[in-house]
């Protein structure tokens, strides 16, 4: 019985060891490049989480200064319609520690 190419199944000629060296290299080549798309996903992930805990960090009144500051450099005139008054009262808490404190020296 011969293949289409008139070779014995059993490797006559050389030609089915050629294919199994190929089809180990192509297997080693297969899980060279699995690994790669596994450490590329990691890197992926770890980027996307570096991203998501930078977006989290910026406060509002940041990206609100950083957008008017956009705004009226590109020439858009904006018109305030409200004020909010944000929840922290750290200022006033560090005043009257500053203006209670006994241990500044005295004049």
């Amino acid at each position: 019985m011969t293949d289409t190419a008139g070779m014995s199944p059993t490797g006559t000629g050389g030609h089915l060891a050629s294919d199994q060296v190929e089809l180990s290299e192509l297997k080693a080549l297969l899980l060279e490049l699995n690994g790669r798309i596994a450490s590329l996903e990691g890197d992926v992930a770890h980027l996307k989480a570096q991203q998501a805990e930078a977006m989290q960090t910026l406060p509002d009144d940041v990206v609100m200064a950083i957008s008017a500051a956009v705004a009226a450099f590109l020439g858009h005139k904006a018109k305030v319609r409200a004020i909010h008054l944000s929840g922290e009262h750290r200022w006033a808490s560090e005043t009257r520690t500053r203006i209670h404190d006994r241990s500044v020296g005295r004049r």
